[in-house]
């Protein structure tokens, strides 16, 4: 059997399960996790590696995930950008 069918099948079930979760009280998800959703669709709506300015255009793609992507003494955002640069 195909691996990827196994995973598959365990991700959907999972994901299916994760729904009906969410769907039981959505108004907590709004407002102590929605956060994260729409870190993830300001990333997905400003990300372009076409981008004349690529520092600009990372900056504004990763504005809402600072406390996704940095804790304690880690940097990545900081470093993604210098790397950039």
């Amino acid at each position: 059997m195909n691996n990827y069918y196994v995973i598959g099948k365990n991700i959907n079930h999972y994901v299916t399960k994760y729904s009906k979760y969410v769907l039981r009280d959505p108004g907590f998800y709004e407002e102590d996790e929605g956060y994260k959703y729409q870190a993830v669709a300001t990333f997905q709506k400003h990300f372009d590696l076409n981008a004349k300015d690529i520092v600009a255009m990372l900056d504004h793609a990763l504005k809402d995930m600072v406390n996704l992507i940095q804790s304690g003494q880690y940097f990545p955002k900081q470093m993604l950008m210098r790397y950039a640069q």
